[in-house]
C-alpha cells in the first residue's frame, strides 16, 4: 500500500467495463471530491446517477452532441494511442491531487483490455491509493505490508503482478511463509480468512489482494 499523505483527496473513476450496482453499495459519496470517467465510462456514470466532473479519453464512445449537452463537465481530449483510457484517467486524477481513488468498471468485455488495465495498476499504485471494485469484490494493490480486519470464512485471493518475493501471511487458513508467487508458477487463489485480523507482507513485488463478500465464503475450493 502507498504511504498516506497528510492531506487526502478522494476520487471516483468510472471505466468502460462492467459495473454492477452493488459495487456502489457502501460508497460514501460525501467524501468524494472529484468524479472522473474514462471515455465510455461516462455513460455508466450517468446511468448510475453520477455526473462526472472530468471525462478523459479519445471520445470514440461519446458523440459530440453528448459533450455539447454537458458544458459543465471538463472534457479532456487525449487521443494518445500509447496509453489506454485507464492510464489517461489516472494521470488526470494525479494532476488534480487525488490521493485515494475508487475504480469501477476495470473488467468486462475484451480480456486484453482487462489485462492491460491490471498492468496499468502496477505503474500507478505508488502514486494513488486504489480501491478497485468489481461486483461486490474489492481489489487492493499491496507492496510491503498491509493489515486489515476481515470476517472469518471470507474468501481472499492473492494475484501477483510479476514476481512477488517473500510473501508472508497471518490470519489465513493456508498461510504463506516466505513463498514467491508469480504468474504461471504459483498464485494464491481462494484462501480463507480464519481470524478476523489479517496480515500480508512481501519483500518485493506487487500483489493484488481480492476480497470477496462474506456471502461468498467457502463457495470455491481452496
Amino acid at each position: 500500500m502507498m504511504d498516506i499523505p497528510a492531506t487526502t483527496r478522494h476520487g471516483l473513476l468510472f471505466l468502460n467495463g462492467e459495473i454492477a450496482p452493488e459495487a456502489l453499495e457502501d460508497l460514501d459519496r460525501r467524501g468524494i471530491s472529484t468524479i472522473l470517467a474514462a471515455d465510455g465510462g461516462f455513460h455508466h456514470a450517468m446511468h448510475l446517477g453520477f455526473i462526472p466532473d472530468v471525462v478523459v479519453g479519445d471520445f470514440d464512445s461519446i458523440a459530440p452532441a453528448e459533450r455539447d449537452s454537458h458544458p459543465g463537465i471538463e472534457w479532456l481530449h487525449r487521443p494518445d494511442q500509447d496509453m489506454n483510457d485507464f492510464e489517461k484517467a489516472l494521470i488526470a486524477a494525479e494532476e488534480r491531487g487525488i490521493t485515494h481513488l475508487t475504480v469501477l468498471g476495470i473488467a468486462g468485455g475484451r480480456l486484453d483490455h482487462t489485462l492491460t488495465n491490471l498492468s496499468v495498476v502496477a505503474r500507478f499504485d505508488r502514486k494513488i491509493h486504489l480501491d478497485i471494485r468489481h461486483g461486490r469484490a474489492r481489489i487492493f494493490p499491496v507492496r510491503g505490508s498491509w493489515e486489515f480486519r476481515g470476517e472469518p470464512g471470507q474468501l481472499l485471493s492473492l494475484a501477483p503482478l510479476g514476481e512477488a518475493v517473500g510473501v508472508h501471511t497471518r490470519g489465513l487458513r493456508y498461510p504463506l511463509k516466505g513463498e514467491t508467487l508469480a504468474p504461471g508458477i504459483r498464485e494464491g487463489l481462494s484462501n480463507v480468512i480464519e481470524d478476523g485480523e489479517v496480515s500480508i507482507s512481501l519483500k518485493s513485488g506487487l500483489l493484488l489482494v481480492f476480497l470477496f463478500p462474506p456471502e461468498s465464503r467457502e463457495s470455491s475450493p481452496a
